[in-house]
């Protein structure tokens, strides 16, 4: 998403030759569409943005998916909103009975230590985190990445995807052999 001069706009709604630019910095951006490139905003070479991070495809692509999805909902999703105080950019913001959800679409690597920062930052503005994994880790989730990304949903321990294919979330909801917690036994099964 990028600010024309009265809104933000979808990059897949954007006309070319407009004036677009970043609504965390300020920076002007250009839009990038093509065959078989999805529709996005990206900074002009040398720009020095605090929030901007390069994009797979997938999760661009995800992204999108994601917010038609919850539009469907009824959720009323806000893509990509600034979050001043503490400097991050949700892939979606999402209200859920009655609470603001981040909604996160992890496709690239991410450490233990940035996802914790991401979430404090979430929790300091009573915003919850939800992290939905791409395909990246679709297939080869280590032991720690399920301990990384185990979520309470449903009441359950849960690793949840969004299947980009199919454009529905996945849970996995069974793990062998995971260790939530450093210096204990692993847990052999956990339902």
């Amino acid at each position: 998403m990028a600010m024309n001069k009265k809104e933000l706009v979808l990059a897949a709604n954007a006309a070319a030759g407009d004036g677009y630019y970043c609504p965390a910095c300020h920076q002007p951006v250009y839009l990038r569409r093509g065959r078989g490139k999805v529709a996005h905003f990206a900074h002009r070479p040398g720009a020095d943005c605090a929030v901007s991070e390069g994009e797979t495809s997938e999760h661009l692509r995800g992204k999108q998916q994601l917010f038609n999805y919850f539009q469907v909902q009824g959720l009323r999703p806000r893509l990509e909103v600034y979050l001043p105080v503490i400097n991050q950019r949700p892939d979606i913001l999402v209200w859920r009975d009655r609470r603001l959800v981040a909604v996160e679409f992890q496709c690239s690597p991410l450490t233990v230590a940035r996802l914790q920062a991401r979430n404090e930052g979430y929790y300091q503005l009573g915003i919850k985190p939800v992290w939905l994994l791409g395909q990246p880790y679709r297939h080869h989730l280590s032991a720690a990445k399920v301990a990384q990304f185990t979520q309470i949903i449903a009441d359950q321990p849960t690793v949840p995807y969004w299947n980009t294919r199919r454009h529905q979330i996945e849970y996995r909801r069974s793990f062998r052999r995971c260790s939530f917690v450093r210096g204990r036994p692993p847990v052999t099964k956990l339902l």
